[in-house]
């Protein structure tokens, strides 16, 4: 008895992860394979989640083995992970000295203003943090929960093929 299996299937979930206490953030994660001849994916992930992205690749590659895959997280906060701002007095005070030098030789006169030194590249230093490990497993049981669902979609679909070919 042969069963036919569909290289199509669909299949979304959204979730709700807290990268810190205060701010809880919505993710909607969609997942949908077409048929093809071989693997490919394409993905759309936000920044703070690039991290993940072989491991979701490895993960459909495993399970799913053939087709197109399109897969799409969308978090409801672009800040998705907490992070720190801070200085980088070093880079100021260089180009204080860099200015100072300038009009030393120049003789050209002038002030610094803080909103000059604001726009200045490197003047800040962003430091963010990875999601948690609660987090993380949210995230990848999530992702696994919609494989699983994509498969199944799948497997109705090939039945709804084979009846097609009877």
């Amino acid at each position: 008895n042969l069963m036919v299996y569909s290289m199509t299937g669909f299949a979304a979930k959204t979730l709700v992860i807290f990268p810190d206490t205060n701010n809880p953030v919505n993710i909607s994660l969609s997942l949908k394979a077409l048929n093809s001849r071989f693997f490919e994916t394409t993905r759309k992930l936000p920044y703070a989640l690039n991290n993940f992205e072989t491991d979701f690749i490895k993960l459909f590659k495993t399970k799913l083995v053939r087709g197109h895959i399109y897969f799409t997280i969308h978090a409801s906060s672009q800040h998705l992970l907490s992070c720190t701002v801070k200085p980088n007095l070093d880079v100021i005070k260089g180009y204080v000295a860099a200015v100072e030098q300038i009009k030393k030789e120049t003789h050209l006169k002038g002030d610094i203003a803080l909103n000059d030194l604001l726009t200045l590249p490197n003047s800040f230093n962003v430091e963010e943090k990875d999601i948690d490990e609660a987090a993380r497993k949210l995230l990848f049981d999530a992702v696994e929960q919609l494989i699983d669902e994509v498969i199944e979609a799948r497997k109705k679909e090939g039945i709804s093929l084979q009846k097609d070919l009877e």
